[in-house]
Formats: C-alpha cells, sequence, structure tokens
C-alpha cells in the first residue's frame, strides 16, 4: 500500500469535510481526489509511472496538494524544491534528479532542456501546458492501478555546492514517520486542524501532508510566513496543531503578547530543530493554557528522530527527548563504534533496514554519497550529542559544517562558494553566530586580494543576494588581513568566531 491508498481511503471516509484551506481558497477531499486524479491520469499519458521523477516547484496552495497526491497514485517520484531558491540553485538538482515532468508557477525559473519533456505552468505563457487547463481535460478520468511502494520523494538537503544531496524516502518511510507516529505521540485525529506557515517543499511541512493524506483533518496554508499571519490563521480557521521552529514560535509570542487573544483553539505545538528555550514555552502556555509543547528532533533523511513531552520540557530542559516508536539511537565514535552512556559523539540512526521505516533508503544517484553516510547499517547524522542517565538525547553541536537561521539549513560551504565567485575576494570563512530573532545568522569572514578595486560590505551581500536565496546571503562581513590557520593549513573557523563575538576590530593569524 502506498501514500496514494491511504488518501483514497481517507477520501471514501469524508469526501466533503473541507481538506485544504488557502486564503480565501479551500478544496473538499472529494475535489482534491477528482483533480489529482485528472492530473494523474495526464501524467500517465506522458508517460510517467513508478520511478520517474517529477519536479514541483510551486509555492504553498491547493495545486501543491494535488500535485502531491496525483505523484503518489502513480507511484512516481516527487522532488519538490522551494521557489525561494534561484536559478543557479535549481540547476543542480534538475541535474542531479533528471525529472521528465516539471510543475512549476513559471518555467523560466527552470532549466528543463537536459531531461523535462513536458512543463507545466500555473499560469499561460510560454506555449507550455497550461495546469488548470491540463486539469480540467482530463476531469472524470482515473489513473491506472500501480504497484508504487518504494521511493515517492526525493528531497534536496543542498543547493549549489557540490554537497546537494537527495535524500531519497519511501512511501513507508513517510507512512511510519508521520502517518503512524503522529496519532501515537501527539494524539492526532481526522478533528485536528493543521497550519504549515513554512514551505511545503520541506519534509516538516510534508510531513503535515502526510497527516493529512492518513487521517485526515485540514490542512490551512499561508502561502509566506508572517508572524501576524500565523496568528491570524489560527484564530480564523480553528487551527488545533501547529509545527513551528523556535524563531517563528518567538515572532508569534511577540503578537500574541500585542494583545491578541485569537488562538484559544491551539492544544499542540510540535517544536523543531532543537531544544526549546523554557522561557519561551513559559510564556505562550501562560497565554495559552490548553497549549502542549513538545519538542522535536527531525531531519530530512530520518523524519522524526526524538520527541520530549510536554510533561518533561522543564526536567529535561535542553533535551531533545528520547528516541520515538521504532528508532534506535546511538552515540558513536569517529568509526560508528558505540560509547559509553553520557560521553559526547556523533548521532548514529537506525530504523530496520534503510527505507523499511524511518531512515532514508540513500541519496538519489549517488552509491558514494549512500555508502558515506552509513557504516554497519547506521545512518551518520554528523550532529554530535549524549544520552543522559534517564535515557534522554542532548545535543551537543554539530560536526557538519552547517548553521540553522530561521528554521532554514545554510550550507557554509556554497555561501563561501558564491563569495569566492567574487573577483576581490581571496579567502572566505563562513560561521553561524548566534542571533536574537534567527538563532543563528551568517556571518562571513573575507579575506581582499591584493591590490584589489575597493569593495565594501554590501557589495558583497549584493553580490550573494542575485545567487542564492536570501535567507542564505550573509548578514554581517567581517574583513580580516589574513585567515588564522592550523598547522595543516585548514581555517581556523572557531577562532575567527571567537573573536568577533569578543569584540575583536581585526583578527590575524
Amino acid at each position: 500500500m502506498n501514500i496514494g491508498d491511504f488518501f483514497r481511503q481517507t477520501v471514501r471516509r469524508s469526501p466533503e469535510a473541507i481538506a485544504v484551506i488557502c486564503g480565501d481558497r479551500s478544496s473538499t477531499f472529494r475535489e482534491v481526489d477528482e483533480r489529482s486524479d485528472a492530473l494523474a491520469s495526464w501524467l500517465q499519458d506522458m508517460q510517467v509511472g513508478p520511478g520517474t521523477p517529477v519536479l514541483m516547484c510551486l509555492e504553498n496552495g491547493i495545486e501543491f496538494v494535488e500535485v502531491f497526491a496525483a505523484v503518489a497514485k502513480i507511484g512516481a517520484i516527487v522532488v519538490p524544491i522551494s521557489p525561494r531558491l534561484m536559478p543557479d540553485e535549481i540547476a543542480p538538482i534538475v541535474l542531479g534528479a533528471q525529472p521528465v515532468v516539471a510543475i512549476v508557477k513559471d518555467c523560466r525559473t527552470v532549466d528543463y532542456s537536459r531531461s523535462v519533456t513536458h512543463c507545466v505552468v500555473l499560469e499561460r505563457g510560454g506555449g507550455e501546458a497550461v495546469y488548470d487547463e491540463v486539469i480540467a481535460a482530463n476531469m472524470a478520468r482515473r489513473p491506472k492501478a500501480v504497484d508504487g511502494t518504494d521511493v515517492f520523494a526525493v528531497c534536496y538537503t543542498s543547493g549549489t555546492s557540490g554537497a546537494s544531496k537527495g535524500a531519497m524516502l519511501t512511501h513507508d518511510n513517510l507512512i511510519f514517520s508521520h502517518g503512524l507516529i503522529g496519532p501515537q505521540l501527539w494524539g492526532m485525529s481526522n478533528a485536528d486542524v493543521f497550519l504549515v506557515s513554512m514551505s511545503l517543499a520541506s519534509r516538516a511541512s510534508m510531513g503535515r501532508l502526510i497527516f493529512l493524506f492518513s487521517f485526515g483533518g485540514t490542512l490551512v496554508l499561508l502561502e509566506k510566513f508572517d508572524p501576524r499571519a500565523v496568528v491570524d490563521a489560527i484564530g480564523k480557521h480553528g487551527v488545533t496543531v501547529a509545527n513551528m521552529v523556535p524563531t517563528v514560535a518567538k515572532m508569534a509570542l511577540e503578537e500574541l503578547e500585542r494583545g491578541s487573544d485569537s488562538c484559544k483553539t491551539l492544544r499542540r505545538l510540535l517544536v523543531m530543530g532543537g531544544a526549546f528555550p523554557n522561557d519561551i514555552r513559559e510564556r505562550l502556555c501562560s497565554l495559552l493554557p490548553l497549549l502542549e509543547v513538545h519538542s522535536i528532533l527531525a531531519s530530512t533523511e530520518a523524519g522524526v528522530i526524538t520527541s520530549l513531552p510536554p510533561a518533561m520540557q522543564s526536567a529535561k530542559a535542553g533535551s531533545v527527548g528520547m528516541p520515538v516508536p521504532g528508532m534506535e539511537i546511538r552515540i558513536g565514535n569517529d568509526a560508528g563504534a558505540a560509547l559509553p552512556q553520557g560521553e559526547t559523539g556523533e548521532i548514529l540512526l537506525r530504523s530496520g533496514r534503510a527505507g523499511e521505516m524511518l531512515v532514508l533508503k540513500g541519496y538519489f544517484g549517488n552509491e558514494e554519497q549512500t555508502s558515506a553516510a552509513f557504516v554497519d547499517g547506521w545512518f551518520r547524522t554528523g550532529d554530535l550529542g549524549y544520552f543522559d542517565a534517564d535515557g534522554f538525547l542532548f545535543l551537543v553541536d554539530r560536526k557538519k559544517d552547517m548553521i540553522k537561521t530561521g528554521g532554514y539549513n545554510v550550507y557554509a560551504n556554497e555561501v563561501e562558494l558564491c563569495l569566492k565567485a567574487h573577483l576581490a575576494v581571496e579567502e572566505v570563512a563562513v560561521v553561524g553566530i548566534p542571533d536574537d530573532i534567527y538563532d543563528e545568522a551568517v556571518a562571513a569572514f573575507v579575506q581582499l586580494k591584493p591590490n584589489s578595486p575597493k569593495v565594501s560590505k554590501e557589495d558583497l551581500i549584493d553580490h550573494c543576494r542575485s545567487r542564492i536565496a536570501g535567507y542564505k546571503k550573509p548578514r554581517t562581513i567581517v574583513f580580516v588581513d589574513t585567515m588564522p590557520r592550523n598547522e595543516m593549513g585548514k581555517i581556523l573557523k572557531r577562532q575567527l568566531k571567537t573573536g568577533y563575538l569578543a569584540g575583536a576590530t581585526a583578527i590575524t593569524a
């Protein structure tokens, strides 16, 4: 049974219930089912079937849900990418995934000449197929039955850098992680109204789609994030469950503290991205007495990894909780061997065979990356942590060179490559620095070439703005005379960061 089968069963139970709300538009389960059947039938006419990649580059909306359902029904592979990405960031994803069909807002954002034979756009332009016209021409059709139960989604974890990886998630991965774990851990049901304020292309938001397909409820989509819009949507639609990163939760809290009384229906808040600050939780719960906060550790490759229930939020402040059912966690050394309780090491994951339950099957089209990601059947997260005596997991640091800003993952190497493309830049090192709003901000330490033309910090930020997504560009630029290095010639990023935070105006080796 695949995700499409789950969705059909949910439709049969509640065909006229509202499935999706976005702005002033809404669709029932029956309407999403019929329109996704039409699209699925057309996709099969275009020779799309089990194992065929379909690229999606869409804003949050009802169309995203319809495409997701259509691809699931025919056993194809959905490749969702954020419309915030620039064309240069999208290009390597298209090259790696080799999609046959692209469904996008505007085909000009995607260079699809290499593999894509059909491009469907939401609005007319350029002679491509128009989404609503494709649907209208195929209404009342049902797609041919398929047995698509293997890989369903390829979610890319990076942008233009060489580290770009497409995580292969199976139907089993998504159903087990969201269709089964969600109701078991958080008591969700078809009476819930779910809010999605971040891109549906992300694994976290995709999980809310699996909730919808697996057991029903209503999905409320925001076209783009805005803290005022989050609060208003909760009140207007009676939202009962929301998932947020700490940054978004803090912004929503500030709106509530300005006097809003519209979020009383919210009963579950799933906070991802590490431990949730106790003071923020306490302030939220004082305003919303019925609210239960669950802290969650999750990743693209493994979905939900741990969960910290409301009753333990104070006693285990700073922890990300215990492993969810079906997830094994090992704290390992560099070779992957288990370390004693209390020692810090890399967090390794296992959940049956790869692709069977929670952990991804591998990286799409890259056996080398897949092999490097596993050691003796355990998936390497690249994160460092330890277990306390009670079995609660604590994060210590990230082994991978990654910055988490406002709920988004930014790879330092990607920003460094972008800055190095500037003619005046000799060397660059990118790190995350603390930020009151975004938890971390991207900071770049830049060494200019000798006798280079005069260049300002604003020039370098503008250079990045046109080449990478806005959340990736540096918020801080620090010019240095030379880079501190170790005996192996590697730049000492920790020294750069420490010096900056200590208030140094110039940092030298």
